[in-house]
C-alpha cells in the first residue's frame, strides 16, 4: 500500500479523472469538430492553465514535505524516549495534545490516562514522568481543547529527576 495520508488516497480518483480532461483538453486540436484554430485556443488555454497551477503545487509539496519531515522527526525522538521511560510511574504528563496518541501507544496504556499540561497554569504530578518540549514542537499541533494552549518550552520541576533528552523533547520523573 502506498505511505500517503488517509485524505491523499481519497484524492487520488479525483486526481487522474482530471488528468485524464485535461488530457482530452490538451488534445482538443485533433478531435474537436469545427475549425481548428478553436481546438488549438481549447488546448492552448488548457496548457496555460496547467503550468500556472503547477508551480504553486510544487511549492506546496515542497513546503508539506519539509513539514511532514520535522513531526516524523519529533515523533520518532518522543517514541525513542518513551521506550526509556520508568514502568509504573504515573501519572504522565505530556507538553502537547499531539503527542498523545503515539505515546499512549508506545507506553501501552490509554490516552485518557495521559495528562496534558496547560501552558497557562502547568502542573506537575508529585509522582509521576513528564515529556516536556522545546517551543519548535508545537508546530502544527492539534488542539483538542481549545482553550487550552500546548505546554511547550517548559522544563522539569527540580524534583523531577532528568531521565533523558531525545531531539527536542525531555523526560523526568519523580517515581
Amino acid at each position: 500500500m502506498l505511505d500517503l495520508p488517509l485524505l491523499v488516497r481519497y484524492l487520488l480518483v479525483p486526481g487522474a479523472m482530471i488528468a485524464l480532461f485535461c488530457a482530452a483538453g490538451v488534445g482538443a486540436f485533433a478531435w474537436l469538430p469545427g475549425p481548428r484554430e478553436a481546438g488549438l485556443v481549447a488546448s492552448a488555454a488548457v496548457v496555460i492553465v496547467l503550468l500556472t497551477g503547477a508551480s504553486a503545487t510544487v511549492d506546496a509539496i515542497d513546503v508539506h514535505r519539509d513539514q511532514v519531515a520535522i513531526d516524523r522527526e519529533q515523533e520518532e525522538a518522543l517514541l525513542a524516549l518513551a521506550g526509556r521511560a520508568p514502568a509504573g510511574c504515573g501519572p504522565v504528563l505530556v507538553a502537547t495534545d499531539r503527542a498523545v496518541p503515539a505515546l499512549a501507544y508506545r507506553l501501552g496504556v490509554r490516552p485518557s490516562e495521559l495528562v496534558v499540561a496547560d501552558a497557562a497554569a502547568p502542573r506537575f504530578p508529585g509522582q509521576g514522568a513528564a515529556f516536556v518540549a522545546e517551543a519548535g514542537v508545537r508546530s502544527r499541533d492539534i488542539d483538542f481543547d481549545p482553550e487550552r494552549e500546548p505546554a511547550v518550552g517548559l522544563t522539569l520541576p527540580a524534583d523531577y529527576e532528568r531521565i533523558g533528552a531525545e531531539g527536542r523533547w525531555t523526560l523526568g520523573a519523580r517515581c
